[in-house]
């Protein structure tokens, strides 16, 4: 790695490697498809190689946040777990997570979920068996982790839902005890999105810095009056509560 990219992220607490991972629509199922150190490009669909995650997270000294394909069987989250505990400094914690935002249909993994959901009969509301699908393969895959890390407290277990729908949260946390399988409930509070929403643009250009600035405030408001609601449950059910993004939209 260049030196100065090590400087920019050198002092963070964890790495969120999703988008190194090329997780949203990935169609990765099985360990021997997955891309190598050694492959021609480590720009593909299948994203960047887990070794150079790992490799990073051990030169920065700090935690890996991984997401793991939708598709994938459970023979490649054996194999993740075993590479993972082998090679990742003992210090270093990992961030699991099932795919992203599988509460989001614009991907193919929510697709997939909802698909599932109502095809082995988790609910007959799409919304919900969605939520309850996801809510079953990870814990899932949270299980297979922690069998491959003999349960040593290194994995935290991360459940994601969306910001804006405390309700999500509610699915998946209670569908069938998810909630007592993991460690954390994360969300993305982002804000501004509006602003520049094709429809709104025209009034957006026409105010001033401090009244976008004020705007800005204002939303914030209302999107930290939504993460409340998913700390709600999150304390409820003792877990903590993480952003796996957020910021300006």
């Amino acid at each position: 790695f260049r030196q100065q990219f090590l400087d920019r992220w050198r002092g963070f607490h964890s790495l969120r490697f999703m988008d190194w991972g090329r997780t949203n629509n990935n169609k990765l199922v099985r360990w021997a498809d997955r891309v190598l150190p050694t492959s021609q490009t480590q720009g593909s669909e299948h994203g960047v190689a887990m070794e150079y995650m790992v490799a990073l997270v051990n030169e920065l000294d700090c935690d890996a946040w991984i997401c793991v394909p939708h598709l994938a069987d459970d023979d490649y989250v054996q194999q993740l777990a075993r590479l993972l505990k082998s090679s990742l400094e003992p210090s270093r914690k990992v961030y699991l997570e099932y795919s992203n935002e599988v509460w989001n249909y614009q991907f193919a993994q929510a697709r997939f979920a909802r698909t599932e959901g109502l095809r082995i009969g988790l609910s007959t509301d799409p919304t919900v068996a969605t939520a309850r699908y996801y809510a079953k393969r990870s814990t899932e895959v949270f299980a297979l982790f922690r069998a491959a890390f003999q349960a040593n407290g290194r994995v935290v277990r991360v459940l994601a839902s969306q910001n804006a729908n405390p309700w999500i949260s509610e699915q998946i946390l209670t569908w069938q005890s998810t909630h007592s399988k993991a460690d954390a409930l994360a969300v993305a509070p982002y804000f501004g999105g509006e602003f520049g929403n094709p429809q709104n643009v025209d009034q957006t250009l026409q105010w001033t810095d401090d009244q976008l600035l004020t705007a800005c405030q204002n939303e914030i408001r209302t999107v930290l009056a939504k993460t409340q609601g998913h700390a709600a449950h999150a304390t409820r059910h003792n877990l903590r509560l993480l952003a796996y993004e957020g910021g300006q939209h």
